[in-house]
Order: C-alpha cells, then structure tokens, then sequence
C-alpha cells in the first residue's frame, strides 16, 4: 500500500485543529460535509427499468455459476467415493 499524499488543504486542515483547540474541528466536518453533498449532486442515478434489469441479470449470472459449481462438486465428490 502507498502513503498518502498530504495536500496543501490537509495540511492546514490539521494546523488548524491543533492549534484552534476544540471549535476547529466542526469547521473541518462542515467542509468536509460540503464536499461530500457537491460530490453526491455529480452522482448520475440509475431509473428504475435499469435497475430492475440488472439486479435480474445478476441473479441469473449467480444462479448460473452456482448450479455450475454444485454439478461441479458433485461430479468430483462422486469419483472420489468411487475411487476410496
């Protein structure tokens, strides 16, 4: 894993709340949660049909892959018992 990079804004950040005591680190979380409220109004939501249409596929997928490791298993749990 790589250190993280500490930018100009974090640096401050903890500046601040060091030497500001305990007011320091609401302003902090209200910046912080500003952030957060620009970054989510960027988000593109998906509609309903499309949901719906891969919420199906991914059950079907996993259905699929399941049922194919269970013939799987049981294939091979099947030679072994006829071979021990």
């Amino acid at each position: 894993m790589g250190k993280k990079k500490v930018t100009k804004k974090d640096a401050s950040s903890s500046a601040a709340l060091k030497s500001a005591g305990g007011s320091a680190w609401f302003e902090v979380l209200k910046d912080y949660l500003e952030g957060v409220k620009i970054e989510f109004n960027k988000v593109t939501w998906s509609n309903k049909n499309e949901t719906i249409g891969l919420t199906v596929a991914v059950l079907i997928i996993s259905f699929f892959f399941a049922s194919y490791l269970g013939l799987v298993d049981f294939t091979l749990t099947q030679l072994l018992n006829l071979l021990y």
